[in-house]
């Protein structure tokens, strides 16, 4: 079943989304496909925050999920995490972990250790910095103008945001306009940091799918020219953009073609 509209992606996600289920299919280490994914994007991402000397006090993740993945990458960099998702549920693993819980059916260690070797530390102290700069996980609604659930949030440092503006929405119009209520939030200069995928011969026409638990999810297929527009049309420059060709596709999780990671300012 494939559902396309905003109000299907929302209660899907709200009810039905279990997080260490989404944990095993996305990044189980022996899934060698979204293994290759994951690991690209980790080691690219921390390149591009050591290259451009990227650094800050505060930094919300949008649609963090079940995932500490986006946290262990940036806490060296910034003094305080705020991981946010719209559903309450998937991100139970990810407020377990930070509360220093065994986790039931999913082990982060692999992950933790992967990102302490591409910051030159070991897995434990990674892991005491990203508890220690934890701040709380924030409920948020990309598609709303104020994204922020729990209360207006701006002049914030930084956002890093992987596979959710894209994920989250069905068209072009829709990630638009969503990119621009996701960015509102950073001061002027502020650091904008996307991982994802990309197409390069698609156009806006086309849609790309995601398993969630039964259903498969359209999302916006996008191209980098598209990207690199919504970009400008909220506000920000690009400054660095890194991409690869995936060598394999896991046909029945996904169907775009391309990984990217990208580093943009507001202005």
């Amino acid at each position: 079943m494939v559902s396309n509209t905003l109000d299907a992606y929302k209660k899907q996600f709200d009810e039905d989304l279990d997080g260490i289920h989404f944990l095993q299919i996305y990044y189980d280490p022996s899934t060698e496909s979204t293994y290759k994914i994951n690991t690209w994007h980790m080691r690219n991402m921390v390149d591009i925050l050591r290259e451009n000397n990227i650094q800050g006090e505060k930094i919300v993740e949008i649609g963090c999920g079940p995932l500490i993945m986006n946290s262990l990458l940036v806490s060296p960099y910034f003094k305080q995490l705020f991981p946010s998702d719209y559903s309450k549920t998937i991100r139970k693993p990810l407020q377990q972990w930070f509360n220093g819980e065994q986790l039931d059916g999913f082990d982060y260690t692999y992950m933790v250790n992967y990102i302490a070797k591409l910051h030159g530390v070991t897995g434990d102290e990674l892991a005491n910095l990203t508890r220690e700069n934890f701040q709380q996980v924030l409920t948020v609604d990309i598609h709303l103008e104020n994204i922020f659930i729990d209360g207006n949030i701006s002049n914030l440092d930084a956002v890093i945001t992987r596979f959710t503006i894209d994920s989250c929405s069905p068209d072009l119009q829709s990630y638009n306009q969503a990119m621009k209520n996701v960015t509102k939030a950073l001061k002027r200069d502020g650091i904008f940091l996307q991982m994802g995928f990309f197409d390069h011969h698609a156009d806006s026409f086309e849609k790309g799918f995601w398993d969630l638990g039964s259903n498969k999810f359209e999302d916006v297929r996008l191209t980098k020219q598209e990207i690199e527009q919504s970009l400008i049309q909220a506000g920000l420059e690009l400054k660095a953009w890194k991409e690869c060709l995936q060598d394999t596709t896991n046909e029945e999780a996904y169907n775009n073609t391309s990984i990217y990671a990208l580093y943009a300012i507001k202005r």
